[in-house]
């Protein structure tokens, strides 16, 4: 919610300024684990790989010099599956 004027709750997928994320990259690749899992909303499953996520989206936003990100809050597992319903594509 930081620095949203809007819900994530209530909105499933927005747009996140290219300052935004770098704060946020920064403040997480600077947090230890036990201050990572104060951040309101962090599961201990992620609490570790959201380092190394974070550090993954920012290569792939300077090695393809992308200037707008979207964020959706769905998994990735909710798109496999409504591609799947939809037909779009099988598992095979």
């Amino acid at each position: 919610k930081k620095g949203f004027p809007f819900s994530i709750e209530t909105r499933k997928e927005y747009e996140i300024s290219l300052p935004d994320f770098y704060n946020l990259y920064h403040e997480l690749i600077s947090k230890e684990r036990a201050e990572r899992m104060k951040i309101p909303g962090m599961i201990e499953l992620r609490v570790d790989m959201i380092v190394v996520s974070t550090i993954l989206v920012r290569f792939i936003l300077e090695q393809y010099n992308i200037k707008k990100i979207r964020v959706s809050t769905y998994a990735l597992k909710e798109g496999v599956m409504t591609r799947i319903i939809k037909g779009d594509f099988s598992l095979e």
